[in-house]
């Protein structure tokens, strides 16, 4: 978990108050955000040819992706190690009894 600490602390606290703000607020139009190496440029690009909520509020492509990233990593570092062993020890089994996914899907998650 100390890993996470250093990336953190680079983000002011009405930063990542900022982008919790956006993604809330941004939801409404986009659905909800599921982080990933992608997920940031995206929705900075949907928001662009929208309302500018992202840009008027004082970021760039760049820092939005930079500023999203180290929120999530802060938010990932609050979360006990307990809970997250939790989540992906279920993980399995979940997998295997989801109806929304073919055979091939499942075998593709499990391995």
């Amino acid at each position: 978990m100390a890993k996470f600490d250093k990336v953190a602390l680079a983000l002011t606290s009405r930063d990542a108050a900022t982008v919790v703000d956006l993604i809330e607020k941004l939801k409404t139009e986009f659905g909800n955000f599921a982080y990933d190496d992608d997920e940031a440029d995206e929705w900075f690009e949907k928001d662009a040819a929208s309302q500018k909520l992202i840009t008027k509020s004082g970021f760039n492509q760049k820092n939005w992706k930079t500023a999203v990233d180290e929120t999530m990593k802060g938010f990932f570092a609050t979360i006990p190690e307990a809970e997250i062993k939790t989540v992906l020890d279920g993980a399995p089994q979940r997998t295997e009894s989801a109806t929304g996914l073919k055979a091939e899907q499942k075998r593709r998650c499990l391995n």
